[in-house]
């Protein structure tokens, strides 16, 4: 049996190690087609290579049917290779993913990546029915506590106790607007505290989004590793990504430009993309990423040549690459302010977005706003309204120092027999009742408003007014 190499759990807990894991989307069909086997190979080629800590098997990526995630990474932990194995809410009932934890046990996977998942794009004759039982924060909070009731550490047959899951999550700071950005990171947060151990944010090409996540994750107290997902583009992808074809990958007009003239070289823009891939890998290590996450459909080769071309760049190399890999939304939502000498963030909030806040919490005590601004933010526009207590998630947001801690319920979980995510799935859900209530008589609209309004939901768990707001299309 092949010697196992130190796994995922271990590098980022024990070592200072900047840790590569690369990812493996599984295939169509009881036998690999030719870029499932393809995948297949190349993965089995990284087996080898030292440098990497595990492999990230995909649950039925973007919607469509794949095989099994922990079928497909039995098969690795059987050659010592570790691996992280995707879990979607979308397929599952909260009984079924209780039964897929301890099915995974069994198997020996220790990693878990807990996602919300992408809406089904296909089915067997019509578009397959979500599930969305629960929600991302609720599948972390799930799996934790199966430790708890004695789901983890259990007496193997043949051995002693078998760890409990390493459970990891996922974030999208490439949002344009926000009451997008917002609600991500306070749903980090939340995510965190649920259990989550490690953290993948989704693909993006905008390294000051990078770095205003790390700088909200510190300002929130939030001390779990990030692994920057490092995606290697090519002409097709980059139009896929441009078009949204794909939930949560971003790419802007600007990058799909540059994509479009350097596919029209010689080699289709190969050395172009591994060595945007490689600069990537390097602003991650400045930044202060515990690692990497390399996706992109390639091969063993090119994932080597990556990770060598990273490692021939100079030290401080990665803050030319931060100013040239910038690709963010024209307009789009700043939380932190801009340093003109690198182009990142600063520990500041953004003044405009500061500017607001203190609008809204003069709003939010009642106080008399400057004349002809209307109605205060006060039912009766009385000053005297006291203060409500902020939260950490508040705090975080609203540059407030008082406390950084994640207190309260969270809400949507706290009762899990009347719990509702707020995810895409439900979201679509929510309009088609609407549609229907639509059509009831006046009083019945208003016993059925009544009765979900009764539903608790992640925005009534102490969260900004923008949390509310936001949109609920995530597959975080």
């Amino acid at each position: 049996m092949t010697t196992a190499k130190p796994g995922l759990r271990h590098r980022l807990t024990t070592t200072d190690e900047f840790v590569t894991v690369t990812e493996l989307v599984p295939w169509r069909g009881a036998t690999a087609d030719r870029a499932g086997r393809a995948g297949l190979d190349a993965a089995h080629e990284l087996v080898d290579d030292p440098r990497i800590a595990a492999l990230s098997v995909t649950d039925n990526a973007g919607g469509h049917a794949m095989v099994s995630p922990a079928l497909v990474a039995e098969e690795f932990l059987a050659r010592g290779q570790d691996v992280i194995v995707h879990v979607a809410c979308r397929d599952r009932s909260r009984n079924g993913l209780t039964s897929l934890a301890w099915e995974l046990q069994r198997r020996g996977v220790r990693n878990v990546l807990a996602v919300s998942g992408d809406l089904p794009v296909e089915g067997y004759q019509g578009l397959s029915r979500p599930v969305f039982d629960v929600d991302s924060v609720g599948l972390l909070a799930l799996y934790r506590g199966l430790e708890r009731d004695g789901g983890g550490d259990v007496e193997a047959p043949d051995g002693p106790a078998q760890p409990a899951f390493y459970l990891g999550c996922a974030v999208s700071p490439f949002k344009r607007l926000e009451a997008e950005v917002v609600p991500q990171y306070l749903k980090l947060a939340l995510k965190v505290r649920a259990g989550a151990d490690f953290i993948i944010p989704q693909l993006g090409y905008d390294t000051r989004a990078w770095d205003e996540l790390l700088r909200w994750m510190r300002r929130a107290d939030l001390r779990v590793p990030v692994l920057a997902n490092v995606y290697v583009l090519s002409r097709t992808v980059a139009r896929l990504f441009h078009g949204n074809a794909i939930p949560g990958c971003v790419v802007s007009d600007e990058l799909l430009a540059v994509a479009e003239r350097e596919a029209a070289a010689p080699d289709k823009g190969r050395a172009f993309f591994l060595e945007l891939a490689a600069k990537q890998v390097a602003i991650a290590r400045g930044l202060g990423f515990r690692g990497v996450y390399l996706a992109g459909h390639r091969s063993a080769a090119d994932i080597a040549r990556v990770l060598d071309t990273a490692a021939q760049f100079a030290p401080d190399d990665w803050r030319a690459f931060a100013k040239e890999i910038a690709y963010g939304p024209k307009h789009g939502f700043r939380m932190f302010g801009e340093d003109p000498a690198t182009g990142l963030a600063t520990d500041d909030l953004e003044p405009t977005y500061a500017a607001s806040l203190t609008a809204r919490e003069r709003a939010r005590r009642g106080a008399a706003p400057p004349r002809g601004t209307g109605r205060t933010g006060s039912r009766t526009g009385s000053s005297s309204r006291p203060a409500r207590p902020r939260s950490g998630l508040r705090a975080a947001c609203t540059g407030s120092s008082s406390r950084s801690t994640l207190d309260g319920p969270y809400t949507s979980w706290s009762r899990p027999s009347r719990c509702r995510s707020t995810t895409a799935g439900t979201a679509a859900i929510a309009r088609c009742r609407k549609s229907r209530t639509s059509a009831r008589s006046p009083s019945a609209r208003r016993a059925s408003g009544t009765a979900r309004a009764a539903v608790p939901t992640m925005a009534s768990a102490s969260w900004p007014r923008a949390a509310a707001s936001g949109s609920a299309r995530t597959s975080a």
